[in-house]
C-alpha cells in the first residue's frame, strides 16, 4: 500500500501574473477552457490579446509538461497537456 502523501509534495505552484498591470500594451498567448478539445485533450486553438484587453480571469502561465484541468466546469472534462509550443502562455 502506498503512503498517503500531500498533493503539495508531488506538484509545482503555478506562476501568476496580471496582464492588466503591465507597464506596456503588448500581446500574449491566452488560452481559455473552451479552447481545450475533450475529444483530443489537447489545446486546440489559441488567441492574441493585447494586455489591456485581457479578461480579468487570465492570471496563470503554463509550460511545457503542464496538464491543464478545468476546476470551473469539471462536467466537460478539459483536460489537455501542454506541448512545448505552448510554454509561457496564459490560461
Amino acid at each position: 500500500m502506498c503512503p498517503l502523501v500531500a498533493i503539495g509534495k508531488l506538484v509545482n505552484s503555478v506562476n501568476k501574473w496580471n496582464p492588466l498591470e503591465s507597464q506596456t500594451n503588448e500581446l500574449f498567448t491566452y488560452i481559455d477552457i473552451s479552447s481545450v478539445s475533450r475529444e483530443t485533450k489537447k489545446v486546440e486553438e489559441t488567441v492574441s490579446i493585447l494586455t489591456h484587453e485581457a479578461p480579468s480571469r487570465a492570471r496563470q502561465l503554463i509550460k511545457t509538461g503542464d496538464v491543464l484541468v478545468s476546476t470551473v466546469r469539471p462536467n466537460l472534462n478539459a483536460v489537455a497537456h501542454i506541448s512545448n509550443r505552448l510554454d509561457g502562455a496564459t490560461v
